[in-house]
């Protein structure tokens, strides 16, 4: 069992339904803002809240992964969407990635599937 974690509601990540936010929440950088209204959910970001340490760390790593997984589908999808763009909007883009890295190392954890794309070198 992982220390702080939380009571699981049930309530599951709204993109692939499978990531108990509850559970995940204290180890993400940050948590997800929902906007639930009657059949309408969906997501309206990343909050501030949460540990400021490990959101600096999840952004310091999507950084590292941009340079040393050049290849990997997330890398191309930040290039072409934050790549041409101003030093803020690759500093915006950079959470995004965050965000995104951390949901596909989670199901490399949980499922074995490796981000689309990456190198994996032998230990």
């Amino acid at each position: 069992m992982l220390p702080h974690t939380h009571l699981n509601t049930g309530q599951t990540h709204p993109a692939n339904g499978s990531i108990p936010l509850d559970f995940t929440s204290p180890y993400r950088a940050s948590g997800f803002v929902l906007h639930d209204s009657g059949d309408s959910r969906r997501e309206q970001g990343i909050s501030k809240a949460g540990n400021r340490r490990v959101r600096t760390l999840a952004i310091e790593i999507s950084w590292f992964w941009l340079r040393y997984q050049p290849n990997s589908k997330l890398t191309l999808w930040f290039k072409d969407r934050f790549g041409g763009g101003t030093k803020r909007m690759r500093r915006v883009g950079i959470v995004a990635m965050a965000r995104r890295l951390l949901i596909a190392l989670w199901h490399d954890v949980e499922h074995g599937v490796v981000p689309e794309g990456a190198e994996l070198k032998p230990a």
